[in-house]
């Protein structure tokens, strides 16, 4: 039976490690925090900007959530490589 005994050394790199990793999660999520979106009727959502507009742009000229899908997944095909 092998007994691990982290050295000092190891103790504080994990220690600074964990304090970075703490650091860089809260800055994501304050990040995130600001960026909320609300909708009255319809909203769109998409990993592009010019999908989430087309799609939106489906909604407003009265389409229904399928055709925005539709719409967002076309321009996502030409944009996304």
């Amino acid at each position: 039976m092998r007994i691990f005994i982290a050295t000092r050394r190891e103790r504080a790199f994990r220690f600074v490690l964990w304090i970075f990793l703490g650091i860089a999660l809260g800055l994501s999520s304050s990040a995130q925090a600001a960026r909320v979106a609300r909708g009255e009727k319809a909203m769109a959502a998409t990993a592009h900007p010019l999908a989430s507009k087309a799609a939106a742009g489906v909604l407003r000229d009265g389409g229904t959530a399928a055709d925005a899908f539709v719409a967002a997944a076309l321009v996502l095909s030409v944009v996304e490589p």
